[in-house]
């Protein structure tokens, strides 16, 4: 087969190579990108691209030059550059000096100089309805780019003298960061003289030149003394800009002089230098820097403080939690919305009982209500043990245990003020408060979830006697909901005040509870129960993504499928297949006789992951046939390639007239289901759905081994009579022959 497949790739090669003898230029065009996807290594067919640079077609001369840039060919060089300083057609010369900067050959650097000095020749370019279309900059921009890619020293002189007249600022920024590429002694001495220009504009771009050349390999651990001098004194620049680009120019580098230089741009004048500060000293881990960034905690500039309390999230520091614990009784919601957040990041023991507190606010706004579930989840999540927990759950401050009664706990139990709020009336509330409970108690988050999708109460906590207004938790226990003697609901048991309630009430099985006027947290509006289902359907998602969910999760995710509506149907056949399951594999194979198409979609894309009995592939066979195209692709991505009804499925399936259809059983073609009937059809739809196909085409021919269409495409190729076809060809045996080679290996 490999010597097969080799005598087909030269004839291929050659047949490519007549091509480009034609008239035709699109397909000349179509031509030379097949030939770079071949990579032709020997020298003949380097010299035939080469040639094509004086094609008389531009888009044919600016194909080759891309194609030599991409194969790097050296022998190109020259001609590359004759292109360059020749060729009338501007996006001509743009991509000959793109490939020059592929190949960096160091002959082309006297070229490319004359060409940057040249501005890109100009006289060069078209004169269009006496409007000119001038890609000369362009050209004299990626010559520059060129000269910085081959790194020969000898441009660094010419660049200065360019950029030293004056007359090039459109090019100025760029050019300072190719200088430093460059690194030469001189091309630095220039830099640091940049910084003392009249320009505020050119300081700032010689800043961060040489920012770029102090990130470069080596340069950080072992900067050059001279620029770290010079850039410490732009730290008092006049401008802010330049102030703030010399100060991330030297970000990162381990030196007590420049932490301190920094530090006190944490007092500049500008705010925006003051949050670039505070951004790179955030970086910075040691205690005494953060020792100051808590300090300015405590500033005026609320855009500083701000800034500061983000970092201080990024830093992740237990140090800093109780200081911005300090800050959540500020009035400023932007700012406690950032705070919360890097609360939660830094998830430390602490503010849990104020998160609680900030949590269970309803007039509070949403977003810092679910910034604060989020927080409050991620610190109870952190905790080692069940027992550290449920501890700092329920731990009240000593200050406040005379009057603490057990109300009081249960308001300000973090678990249980979660749990309150997941039947809030903002859905997204509610699913934030659902994962921080998932995520906090784990060993029983299946139990709830399940209790969720049952529609029956989420019950937490048993009432028990408590000692100094402490209450004790016990394990979530699975009881008769018509039988809540001894329970308590999350919030309120009235529906008028108590959300979860309110889902509860018209659910099958939950009979109405006694208001307890002294339990309810919250007088919250009633939610439609459409908030309810969606929280149903947001628990079976986080069900199918739990650890451990069991036989009770699975048994509550099949119950869902067979009673639930079409989201809640699709989403428990989603999470049974996250789950893997065999004994789900009956009730998801159920799924593809669903009503909903949505249903058996989501089932169809499951059983992909299970070995599918008889029945299973039967019923995908038949869903191969199905009204809905995306059913019919689904199906056909599930077949089981070593089936009986596989070939006959994939047969009917690439005469389909949805495209999408017939491109998904070319990708599912092996050359098991492939046979006769199928390589014809194959070969077909390169030419169908006006040659949309013909790359897919051409990859499933490579794939089934079909070496009788290679033949037929060549023959395509070499009638003349055939040309509007060529392109079509062309593309499919690119895709055939790209990966050959490693076809040829496998078999």
């Amino acid at each position: 087969m490999r010597q097969a497949t080799t005598i087909k790739s030269s004839k291929a090669l050659h047949a490519l190579f007549g091509v480009l003898e034609t008239g035709n230029a699109m397909s000349r065009c179509h031509a030379i990108r097949a030939i770079e996807r071949l990579k032709p290594a020997d020298a003949e067919s380097g010299r035939r691209l080469i040639d094509l640079l004086g094609d008389p077609d531009p888009d044919v001369r600016t194909d080759t030059a891309v194609a030599l840039g991409n194969l790097e060919i050296g022998a190109a060089t020259a001609p590359l550059l004759d292109t360059l300083r020749k060729d009338h057609d501007g996006e001509v010369r743009i991509q000959a000096v793109i490939a020059l900067s592929k190949i960096k050959s160091r002959d082309a650097v006297e070229p490319l100089i004359e060409c940057f000095k040249a501005d890109g020749y100009p006289e060069l370019d078209y004169v269009v309805d006496d409007l000119e279309f001038s890609p000369c900059w362009e050209v004299q921009s990626q010559a520059m780019e060129a000269l910085g890619q081959i790194r020969d020293h000898r441009a660094t002189q010419p660049l200065i003298e360019v950029f030293e007249s004056g007359q090039y600022d459109d090019l100025q920024e760029r050019g300072f960061k190719v200088l430093a590429h460059l690194n030469a002694d001189q091309a630095r001495a220039f830099l640091i003289r940049q910084l003392s220009h009249e320009s505020p504009r050119t300081r700032r771009r010689a800043a961060q030149a040489l920012g770029s050349l102090l990130n470069g390999k080596g340069e950080k651990r072992n900067p050059p003394q001279e620029i770290l001098d010079t850039l410490l004194g732009v730290l008092a620049d006049s401008d802010a800009d330049v102030r703030m680009s010399a100060a991330r120019a030297l970000a990162g580098i381990d030196n007590p002089v420049i932490e301190a230089a920094l530090v006190k741009l944490i007092s500049d004048p500008d705010a925006e230098v003051r949050v670039a500060a505070a951004a790179i000293l955030g970086k910075i881990t040691s205690p005494e820097i953060l020792e100051r960034l808590h300090g300015f905690l405590e500033e005026q500039d609320w855009k500083l403080r701000r800034s500061v309390v983000c970092i201080l999230g990024q830093i992740g520091d237990g140090r800093s939690q109780e200081p911005l614990t300090a800050l959540l009784d500020t009035q400023d919601e932007d700012l406690l919305h950032e705070v919360l957040r890097s609360l939660g990041l830094i998830g430390t023991s602490g503010p849990e009982r104020r998160l609680a507190e900030i949590l269970s606010a309803q007039q509070t706004h949403s977003a810092i209500r679910i910034q604060a579930a989020q927080a409050l989840g991620n610190i109870l999540g952190d905790r080692s043990s069940p027992t550290e927990r449920e501890e700092a759950a329920l731990r009240i401050d000593p200050g406040n245990q005379e009057e603490a009664g057990k109300n009081d706990n249960r308001r300000l139990n973090p678990k249980h003020v979660l749990a309150a709020t997941v039947f809030d009336e903002n859905e997204q509330l509610g699913c934030v408060s659902l994962t921080a409970l998932v995520n906090a108690y784990p060993d029983e988050a299946v139990a709830w979830l399940s209790d969720i999708l049952h529609g029956q109460p989420l019950i937490l906590l048993r009432e028990e006697h408590t000692t100094a207004g402490l209450a004790t938790a016990s394990p979530v226990q699975h009881v008769d909901p018509e039988d809540d003697t001894g329970y308590s609901l999350l919030i309120g048991d009235d529906p008028e005040t108590s959300t979860l309630a309110s889902f509860l009430a018209g659910l099958p099985g939950a009979g109405p509870a006694p208001k307890s006027e002294e339990d309810s947290l919250t007088d919250a509006p009633v939610p439609d129960r459409s908030a309810g289902q969606l929280i149903r359907i947001f628990a079976a998602r986080l069900l199918g993504g739990a650890a451990k969910p069991g036989a009770p999760g699975v048994d509550a995710l099949i119950k869902a499928l067979r009673n639930g509506d079409q989201a809640l149907s699709r989403e428990a056949v989603v999470a049974l297949g996250r789950i893997g399951d065999e004994a789900a594999l009956p009730v998801v194979v159920e799924a593809l006789d669903s009503q909903h198409p949505e249903v058996r979609l989501a089932a169809v894309d499951v059983l992909k992951g299970f070995h599918l009995p008889s029945n299973a592939q039967v019923r995908i066979d038949a869903l191969c046939t199905d009204p809905d195209p995306n059913l019919r692709c689904a199906a056909i991505s599930a077949l089981d390639s070593g089936s009986s009804v596989a070939r006959d499925c994939l047969w009917r399936a690439l005469e389909d007239e949805n495209q999408q259809v017939c491109r998904t059983a070319l990708n599912a073609l092996t050359k098991d289901t492939c046979g006769e009937r199928n390589a014809e059809r194959i070969f077909a739809l390169i030419f169908r759905f006006s040659g949309e196909l013909r790359k897919e085409a051409g990859a499933a021919l490579r794939r089934v081994g079909d070496l009788p269409g290679i033949s037929r495409l060549l023959g395509i190729l070499r009638d003349a009579e055939q040309e509007e076809l060529h392109w079509l060809c062309i593309d499919a045996l690119a895709e055939y022959f790209a990966g050959a080679a490693h076809t040829a290996e496998d078999q």
